[in-house]
């Protein structure tokens, strides 16, 4: 349907609602998403429920899942290439400390997890045992638990 919201228009405003620090927002070197209107500003006072983008991924079918992967990888590809501009103008680093290429980065990965879920049969495939052993391992987990387990 014309004029819908695509998938990653979802995921692109939960990353500018809820993603960025303020002074993130204030200095990002990234990419400028296009706005009729400042709507970060509107956004300041608007109050929204963030879907955690795995539970998001779950409703889209096959087709979608692999349309979202082809547009995630636009917006990955952008916001290196801005961020190689903005290492190149002194702004800093590149990638590690871009919690936008982050985003981006692990928003990739989870896709192409929920892609091969869905390939493998879902909730009943083999797949979905294994899933089911990951997410006990973290679950619970404190971010510094966590970074201790990525070494």
């Amino acid at each position: 349907v014309e004029g819908r919201e695509k998938p990653v228009d979802v995921l692109a405003k939960n990353l500018l609602l809820f993603g960025l620090s303020d002074e993130e927002k204030k200095n990002r070197a990234a990419v400028k998403y296009q706005e009729k209107y400042n709507a970060l500003d509107e956004l300041e006072t608007l109050e929204a429920e963030l879907e955690e983008p795995h539970v998001f991924l779950r409703d889209l079918k096959i087709d979608e899942l692999q349309e979202l992967l082809a547009d995630i990888d636009a917006f990955r590809t952008l916001e290196r290439e801005a961020a190689v501009a903005a290492s190149r103008d002194g702004g800093g680093s590149a990638d590690e400390e871009n919690p936008v290429l982050r985003y981006w980065d692990a928003l990739h990965l989870v896709t192409l997890d929920e892609i091969k879920f869905v390939n493998t049969g879902g909730k009943d495939g083999k797949h979905a045992s294994v899933v089911a052993d990951i997410q006990k391992m973290f679950e619970g987990q404190t971010r510094s638990a966590l970074e201790k387990m990525k070494g």
